[in-house]
């Protein structure tokens, strides 16, 4: 799929001139424009895929979970004048919200004048201007209540306030409140600000003197149904995930992306994974996803991004009772939705391809928070002798060979998974016969290999969490073992090699990191750079922690 399209499906663009950019926004991700080192928000993701060399600066503000008209002024003059516009009330906005509380009206008026409020029924309320901020004109907002389903009600407003915030607490003074809006009252403190509905229909206002007023309007529309009843939009969920990837969709050199991360998505329980053409679910048993939900998921990327096939695989927390009959739906060619795919699907990465199994137990043979570390080592590998421990399917030793390595040395415990190396080798044209392919335990290859006086230029250690040994009652733990590992490692690098150790172990923080390669390789060993996880995988829980170390 274009990247235009995909751009035209997550953000719309409702206006652009040489000054002005009004997109239309989606929840649930940031409006941008922030300090330095923080997140990207939607001025810099749009910015970045546009490609233009803009800086784009947001002229009105909607929070995070706020949807709708998005005004960015494309240089630092346009902008001033549709702020002070909005900053003496000069700039309608509708609004649709859903909200919580009670009132007798069908129809008022909040705020303005005196604080007076005007109802079609009896219950009126005064509010006062206190919320205001200094310098903001206490304006009046003109409200319909559309309609109620039990706690919650869906209004339409009409206001010239400045700010959502200011709106926002408007209504507060007049006793209702928007859905997640916790603010100066303990008894909404358990509400989550993602379930958030306020949504800028549309915006009219004099601009660039046009004899007419520019009327914008926005291309979605709120999620009512879904909000009055307190259900999951799969729709709303998948728009902000894939909205903050859109840079990833940027690069068209690859077409594997992690889609969506669990809890920083919303998406509790859930993991989406695109390989190509084919979607992989993994589905935690403990969160609750119905089958509904997730052929909902699997329609909207096959309408959307053109996916074929849809896997589920369900992590369950019994593991043992339930793994043989959890091994076997997982290796069904069947799909939950579409058709059945290859037995295996050829990615591409960059300058590397490699073939992934989607109905083959709980991994397809791809590691993707590790896409970004894979090019590292492609970068590195020029001349270079190449280590590559637990090496699983070989995907940096591939990277490696791509990327001009004299010889790749891959060791895993795995024929299985070191016969699929092999297969990676081939499909970039490489002749696996020119490099090493070793069926062992890690720890005990370093030891044999400081005994054999082999050295190499680059080694990449990423173990697992827990892996048992070939010997019995033998087994290797990260928590326990690392520094051990470590240190072995070192003592087969030349000097000033280097060594990329990545662990995606939670509960080893960035600093037990630092601590354990100072233990295993003393002074000698120095880190040099500490990279972040690739963009699609940035706030999740458990994605990989990378170190890059030289060794003196």
């Amino acid at each position: 799929m274009k990247l235009e399209r995909i751009i035209d499906l997550l953000i719309p663009t409702l206006f652009e001139d040489n000054d002005l950019l009004a997109i239309d926004k989606p929840a649930g991700v940031s409006t941008g424009g922030s300090e330095r080192g923080s997140d990207p928000g939607l001025a810099e993701i749009v910015a970045a895929v546009r490609k233009r060399g803009e800086t784009l600066a947001p002229i009105n503000r909607l929070g995070r979970f706020e949807s709708g008209i998005l005004l960015l002024a494309k240089h630092a003059n346009s902008a001033q004048p549709i702020r002070t516009a909005l900053r003496t009330g000069r700039i309608r906005q509708d609004y649709t919200a859903i909200v919580t509380g009670k009132t007798a009206a069908t129809r008022m008026t909040i705020g303005g004048q005196h604080g007076a409020s005007r109802g079609s029924k009896k219950g009126k309320r005064k509010t006062t201007g206190k919320h205001q901020r200094d310098g903001e004109p206490e304006l009046a907002t003109s409200l319909e209540i559309v309609r109620r389903d039990g706690r919650r009600a869906l209004v339409r407003c009409r206001t010239s306030i400045p700010t959502t915030h200011a709106f926002r607490a408007q209504l507060r003074a007049s006793g209702m409140r928007i859905v997640g809006d916790s603010l100066n009252d303990r008894s909404y403190r358990l509400a989550k600000p993602e379930q958030t509905r306020l949504h800028l229909s549309r915006m009219t206002f004099r601009y660039a003197g046009k004899k007419a007023p520019l009327s914008l309007t926005t291309k979605t529309q709120l999620d009512v149904g879904d909000a009055l009843a307190e259900r999951r939009n799969i729709g709303r969920i998948l728009r902000a995930a894939l909205t903050r990837r859109l840079p990833c969709f940027a690069n068209t050199a690859t077409d594997a992306f992690r889609m969506l991360s669990g809890e920083s998505d919303q998406a509790a329980g859930l993991v989406a994974e695109m390989f190509g053409s084919v979607l992989v679910l993994q589905v935690h048993e403990d969160r609750k996803w119905p089958d509904r939900d997730l052929v909902h998921i699997a329609q909207w990327f096959e309408k959307n991004l053109g996916t074929r096939s849809t896997y589920v695989k369900r992590f369950v927390k019994d593991r043992s009772a339930a793994k043989e009959q959890a091994v076997m739906a997982m290796s069904d060619p069947n799909p939950m939705w579409g058709k059945p795919s290859a037995e295996v699907v050829k990615i591409r990465e960059q300058h590397v391809r490699f073939g992934i199994h989607p109905y083959d137990g709980f991994a397809v043979g791809l590691f993707l928070d590790q896409r970004d570390n894979r090019k590292r080592i492609f970068d590195m590998a020029l001349n270079k002798n190449v280590l590559n421990l637990f090496a699983y399917t070989c995907g940096f030793s591939v990277a490696a060979a791509v990327g001009g390595a004299t010889q790749c040395v891959s060791v895993d415990m795995s024929r299985k998974y070191l016969d699929r190396g092999r297969a990676n080798f081939a499909l970039n044209g490489l002749d696996a016969s020119e490099h090493e392919f070793i069926e062992a335990d890690a720890l005990d290859y370093l030891r044999r290999a400081k005994r054999q006086g082999r050295r190499f230029d680059l080694a990449v250690v990423d173990p697992p969490t827990f892996a048992h040994g070939r010997k019995r009652g033998s087994s290797f733990s990260v928590a326990r073992d690392l520094p051990e590992l470590i240190g072995a490692a070192a003592n087969v690098v030349e000097p000033g090699g280097h060594l990329l150790l990545s662990t995606n172990y939670r509960r080893l923080t960035a600093t037990d990191l630092r601590d354990a390669v100072k233990k295993g390789a003393g002074r000698g060993a120095k880190i040099i750079e500490s990279p972040l996880p690739p963009g699609d995988f940035r706030g999740a829980s458990g994605s990989a922690r990378t170190v890059i170390v030289r060794f003196a």
